[in-house]
């Protein structure tokens, strides 16, 4: 049985913007940056019940990132609420490719699928194919508190090595939110991002940002005047919004310039203090996880250890 991509008993969540018609779902995000981050669904899903024992999901890669180390290309399964297994949508960064994501059951029963898509690659979903005399239901909707999370590489999730295993997405699984990422990779802060994260209205969001305005030796005063504009743009949209400031995460390489990572991650402080927002709250990125190569491979980019020590840090801080 073959089932297009807009069947009524196909839901999606997680996502921006969605297109979708009988022959793909196709996501995206609202800043057009020059990577192709905003061909990237991050983390959004295609939810579905059915009873069938074998299940082939119908995706397509289509290769819009355009930068190989801004690229994650390995997406999740979820049946009934627990990890399944994680799943690859690309043999290569640039290359645009169909794949069938194959589920196998031990018997025919209706489960609840999600299936994730990646935080880091375009990936349409194309439909399902499902074993003969199999039947779809109606799948519980997803509920729960909206967090977003925005800024940049820190705040997408890479180097987790699957969506499941980032930060963002973690944290949202343990506190039962459903999760809008809006990080991406290379990002520096700008003022106006803050009203697009308002117009979501989410119940809880979190800002990190700041280690590509060091790398790129932006001034800090502007980026504090960014980040207070921001931050004023967020509330402006979203009263009732809990915000969390979080500071860059440790660095390595936090003096290679001149103007060090402290002086942003003071101006960090110091803008959402200015907001005198009891709401607006800053949390240590540093204190996050431990400060070596294990949890930081490459200096800047947590590992899959170092993503699972930020979110149980995060889990027991934030509120939704």
């Amino acid at each position: 049985m073959r089932v297009p991509p807009d069947h009524p008993l196909l839901s999606y969540s997680d996502y921006h913007t969605l297109s979708v018609d009988e022959t793909r779902a196709a996501f995206s995000r609202p800043i057009i940056d020059r990577i192709g981050g905003g061909n990237v669904g991050a983390g959004a899903r295609v939810r579905f019940c059915t009873d069938a024992a074998q299940v082939t999901v119908h995706l397509e890669h289509t290769a819009r990132v355009n930068r190989p180390d801004a690229h994650n290309a390995d997406g999740a399964v979820f049946i009934d609420g627990a990890l399944r297994h994680t799943f690859s949508c690309a043999r290569s960064w640039n290359t645009a490719q169909a794949i069938g994501c194959e589920i196998t059951h031990p018997d025919a029963k209706p489960r609840v699928h999600d299936i994730v898509l990646p935080y880091g690659a375009s990936v349409d979903v194309c439909g399902l194919t499902l074993s003969e005399g199999a039947e779809l239901f109606v799948a519980p909707p997803r509920e729960g508190p909206l967090y977003v999370t925005y800024g940049d590489s820190l705040a997408q999730g890479f180097y987790a090595s699957s969506v499941a295993a980032s930060w963002p997405f973690s944290l949202a699984h343990a506190k039962g939110w459903r999760c809008l990422n809006l990080g991406y990779a290379g990002h520096t802060i700008q003022p106006a991002d803050g009203a697009l994260i308002g117009a979501l209205r989410p119940d809880v969001a979190s800002v990190l940002i700041g280690y590509n305005n060091y790398f790129t030796q932006s001034d800090v005063d502007a980026f504090h005047a960014a980040a207070a504009g921001l931050l004023a743009g967020l509330r402006a949209g979203a009263p009732l919004c809990r915000i969390y400031v979080i500071t860059p995460t440790w660095a390595q390489r936090d003096r290679l310039h001149p103007i060090p990572l402290s002086y942003y991650r003071m101006a960090l402080e110091g803008a959402a203090a200015a907001c005198n927002d009891a709401e607006i709250r800053v949390i240590d990125g540093q204190a996050l996880a431990d400060h070596n190569r294990i949890m930081f491979p490459d200096g800047t980019h947590p590992s899959d250890d170092g993503h699972a020590m930020i979110a149980k840090a995060l889990a027991a801080v934030m509120e939704g």
